[in-house]
């Protein structure tokens, strides 16, 4: 097995933890303490922040000392990362110090949906699914929960749509706290499957 690490002067190490040897590392934010980090096996790819408003992309090339594929960018720091991907799509969604969650498309680095308003404070946990929708190629759900220190995790199901021939993006928005599932799916005389901060909409 591999683990992902960032350390303090803003490198990303690749170890084996079988060996435990490092395998690989990237010098990803100089002199600056690595905040988030998430890696996708599926894709080989991915993505860290270090409480700026860039975030660095790999999706290329794992070597060692490989430079960044990308460089995305939002309003506020980054504090939280994760990435998924469902048919031809890859997705980034980041959780902001302003307690606000964006997603990009990774297809074209675009913003796909910007500052889904989920918490007061800074978003410190964040996972991410995206589901194919049926058979279509152009279209997929992607399932988004985020905590922060309120006390509430929030989830998303954002439906989007990629034309065929344009980069252009629709999607609906269903947002809800884990407070209002677990009543929701009591009013309708069923138990909820988890109840607690550790809930991550979408599994």
């Amino acid at each position: 097995g591999q683990l992902w690490a960032g350390c303090r002067l803003g490198t990303v190490y690749r170890i084996s933890t079988t060996r435990r040897v490092v395998l690989a590392k990237f010098v990803a934010h100089p002199g600056r303490p690595v905040l988030a980090l998430c890696y996708h096996a599926p894709r080989r790819c991915f993505a860290s922040a270090a409480g700026e408003e860039d975030v660095l992309v790999w999706e290329q090339g794992l070597a060692a000392d490989a430079e960044p594929g990308r460089v995305l960018h939002c309003d506020s720091p980054i504090t939280a990362l994760a990435l998924a991907s469902a048919a031809s799509f890859r997705f980034l969604v980041g959780g902001a110090l302003d307690g606000s969650v964006i997603v990009w498309d990774l297809h074209g680095g675009e913003i796909v949906c910007a500052k889904l308003h989920a918490h007061p404070t800074a978003v410190r946990c964040l996972t991410a699914m995206a589901v194919a929708s049926g058979n279509s190629s152009s279209s997929v759900m992607v399932h988004i929960s985020s905590s922060a220190g309120d006390r509430e995790t929030m989830y998303w199901a954002l439906i989007v749509k990629r034309p065929a021939r344009t980069q252009t993006h629709t999607f609906m928005n269903i947002g809800t706290s884990f407070k209002d599932f677990v009543k929701g799916t009591r009013e309708e005389g069923r138990e909820p499957a988890h109840e607690g901060p550790g809930w991550a909409g979408g599994g």
